[in-house]
């Protein structure tokens, strides 16, 4: 088996071995060409720090990393890990990261993250024993919304999708990559937002990623909460753009949003951990 970056693959091969590896995941994944080119697009994938398992000629499996720099610290996402069935039980997970990690340690890169289902346990075990913690429980949701009879009407406007990035104080917890600014600025015309005001201040927004309709981001300003402001901006979105809610990725530990999520007739159907690897990486005994 030998290990190379990705860089020098065409692309049409690596959807070809990605759409393998996850036909018979708990969640089977396929992509079409263009859902593929715009994943890596939007999460930021860099070829040159993306790492393939090769047997021959034959990519038997890849790990895709998306870049990006926060705080002035570069970060990698794992886009996706994927070996093909035939290849499996060789540890080639671990072995692509024994192998990248040096590398990327010279390129200043002292955190990776990513996720893995909560019931996948031997990637969680596969990552864990490269280095990866846990570092928080994230659940999506999805669903129609109950109608609830609101005791105060509020008034809905578009908000320019670009200065979302000055509403961070109204968060309590940080979005996950993909629903992160980052990948916003990676696509931002398929992106949209609508916010409630009081006077000028913006005290509640939703963002949204108008192709597939999910919601990557809401938020209401603490000293609102507990008024309908959630639930306001949920009803418009049923209304105007999708009947449905679609959300990736909500920080379990952050009960109030979780009991309002449940409250709104949202379901979790998926639940994942969010592994961080950082300060340095595996070292083999």
């Amino acid at each position: 088996m030998q290990f190379r970056y990705l860089n020098d693959i065409p692309v049409k091969e690596l959807h070809r071995c990605f759409n393998s590896t996850f036909i018979d995941y708990q969640t089977p994944m396929q992509l079409d060409k263009r859902q593929f080119r715009r994943k890596l697009h939007n999460d930021l994938v860099d070829l040159s720090l993306s790492v393939g398992a090769f047997d021959g000629d034959q990519l038997a499996g890849l790990i895709l990393h998306g870049k990006t720099t926060i705080d002035g610290k570069v970060h990698l996402y794992n886009s996706g890990t994927g070996i093909l069935p035939s290849h499996r039980g060789q540890r080639l997970t671990q072995r692509m990261y024994q192998w990248a990690l040096p590398f990327l340690r010279k390129q200043s890169i002292r955190q990776i993250q990513l996720e893995v289902l909560t019931e996948n346990v031997p990637a969680r075990r596969s990552y864990e024993n490269v280095g990866f913690k846990i570092h928080r429980s994230l659940a999506c949701y999805r669903g129609p919304v109950s109608t609830v009879p609101l005791r105060q009407e509020y008034a809905i406007e578009s908000f320019p999708v670009a200065e979302t990035e000055s509403l961070t104080t109204l968060w309590s917890w940080p979005p996950s990559w993909q629903n992160h600014f980052h990948a916003v600025r990676q696509a931002p015309t398929y992106y949209a937002a609508i916010a409630i005001r009081d006077g000028k201040q913006v005290i509640a927004y939703l963002l949204y990623y108008t192709i597939t309709r999910r919601i990557a981001q809401f938020a209401v300003h603490p000293d609102y909460r507990r008024q309908q402001l959630g639930t306001c901006l949920f009803q418009y979105f049923t209304e105007q753009v999708s009947p449905n809610i679609f959300m990736l990725n909500q920080d379990e530990s952050d009960e109030p949003t979780i009991r309002f999520l449940s409250g709104m007739g949202l379901q979790p159907f998926v639940r994942q951990y969010e592994m961080v690897l950082e300060g340095d990486p595996y070292r083999p005994d």
